[in-house]
């Protein structure tokens, strides 16, 4: 009887190990699951030379790197699906038309579901080829819109507070990639109709030795009020350009500016994991989707 109740323990204990490890394997599978938000600062620093081509090439890059993921997870499953999502957002820019939804409808790619065109995994995978050529075919477009109109300034600040969310899920490992100069500026006459703390003041503090000290007290972008950390967010900014003095040398300072600005701002929101780069390579892009960067 002794004999009997101990193996009943062993075996209860067993099972519990079991359940607990396949529960940890169906949350490690789950972060696993991609969603990349591609945010495309569209100001006057696609007027750089050469830079919308480099955008171009960056979103293609991305889009490359997710394809391996989403094709790895389509050949693990039962059923040919995946639940990655990839999508390119552009922040509005203040008395600047929004990018037309004929564009903009085009810039998705999740797998459709029943609306598949074909059964099977030729099915799928045509359907996942399709919605990438389309999203990479849409980008010249885009960038021609944002050439015939005035770029005042990208609101980056507003897409985190009133749109961010809904671009986010709990269920996936939640990606930004953010190709942006890191100057949070509009033109003079829209920063003087704003809110203080919702456009940066770089400027400001190129020349102050106190200026990590003002960010935190006083010069800061202004909290948005939410707490993203439930969605597990990372954060990449790349192609971050340095503005000029009149000599034509960069304000080499400006960079770690712009680091204390957005990482405090995104801090606040919940969002630790945070990178920025000068430029931003296509190995940077492949060890920040595959997750080989770390936590």
């Amino acid at each position: 009887m002794r004999k009997m109740k101990i193996f009943v323990v062993v075996c209860a204990v067993f099972f519990s190990l079991l359940n607990a490890n396949k529960l940890d394997g169906q949350e490690s599978a789950s972060l696993n699951v991609l969603n990349i938000i591609v945010i495309l600062d569209t100001s006057d620093r696609t007027t750089h030379p050469n830079q919308i081509r480099r955008d171009i090439e960056i979103v293609r890059g991305i889009v490359t790197e997710f394809e391996k993921v989403v094709r790895g997870h389509i050949n693990n499953s039962v059923n040919l699906e995946y639940k990655d999502s990839l999508a390119v957002v552009v922040p509005e820019q203040p008395s600047v038309p929004p990018i037309p939804w004929a564009i903009m409808e085009k810039l998705t790619i999740e797998d459709p579901g029943e609306h598949r065109s074909l059964e099977g995994s030729s099915g799928i995978f045509t359907d996942l080829e399709k919605q990438i050529q389309v999203l990479l075919d849409e980008m010249p477009k885009l960038y021609k819109f944002v050439e015939q109109h005035e770029q005042p300034g990208s609101d980056i600040w507003s897409w985190f507070k009133y749109e961010a969310e809904d671009y986010f899920s709990s269920d996936h490992q939640n990606l930004i990639i953010c190709l942006s100069d890191g100057y949070l500026y509009f033109d003079r006459n829209i920063e003087g109709r704003r809110l203080p703390g919702t456009y940066m003041q770089v400027r400001k503090l190129r020349d102050d030795p106190n200026w990590q000290q003002r960010i935190h007290d006083s010069e800061g972008l202004s909290s948005i009020g939410k707490d993203f950390s439930p969605f597990n967010v990372k954060f990449l900014m790349g192609e971050i350009t340095l503005q000029d003095d009149s000599s034509g040398i960069p304000y080499q300072q400006d960079f770690d500016i712009i680091k204390e600005y957005w990482g405090t701002w995104l801090n606040s929101m919940g969002i630790q994991h945070i990178d920025f780069r000068r430029r931003l390579s296509l190995q940077r892009i492949k060890s920040f989707i595959s997750g080989e960067d770390g936590p």
